[in-house]
């Protein structure tokens, strides 16, 4: 996270591959890695995929007992948005804020799947908190795929954001 801060994509990138391979069945990893991806080169019925397989990972095999059931619908979720499946994905974002009030990611993905939605102050609300939160710059670049689905919401709610947080 770190080198993401950074700004080092490149050795971000390098790293969560890495831990996902000294790990694989902590899902933290996998999902920090499958949202770089996402960031860095769009949405992809693959990445869909991809997720879903994460979603199904056996937790048990995870070295830390930690629970990340959370990430598990954080995956899903994104997963449904990606295949258009809004309701859906909002729904298992829902669940993964149930079991992680402070996770900045899931609050994103909510304003992604609210906004898909047309429900822009949800959106607008969620978003927001995911910056509170502490939600890297870099992982604001979904909010560019609004753009031609919702050009009213990426002009009045995204673009502040995109300018005012980062150089995407």
């Amino acid at each position: 996270m770190v080198y993401l801060g950074l700004k080092q994509r490149e050795q971000a990138q390098s790293d969560l591959q890495k831990a996902c391979a000294l790990d694989p069945g902590f899902i933290g990893h996998g999902w920090r890695n499958e949202y770089l991806l996402l960031c860095l080169h769009g949405a992809s019925l693959e990445a869909a995929q991809r997720l879903e397989a994460l979603a199904q990972t056996d937790l048990t095999t995870a070295i830390l007992s930690t629970p990340q059931d959370h990430i598990v619908h954080i995956c899903r979720g994104v997963a449904h948005w990606l295949c258009g499946d809004f309701e859906q994905a909002l729904t298992e974002l829902e669940q993964a804020i149930l079991l992680d009030v402070y996770d900045e990611d899931t609050y994103f993905w909510v304003g992604i799947a609210c906004a898909s939605l047309g429900r822009d102050d949800e959106a607008h609300k969620a978003l927001q908190r995911a910056l509170e939160l502490g939600l890297l710059p870099l992982f604001l670049a979904p909010l560019h795929w609004l753009e031609p689905q919702r050009p009213d919401f990426y002009t009045r709610y995204a673009l502040p954001l995109l300018n005012g947080s980062t150089d995407i």
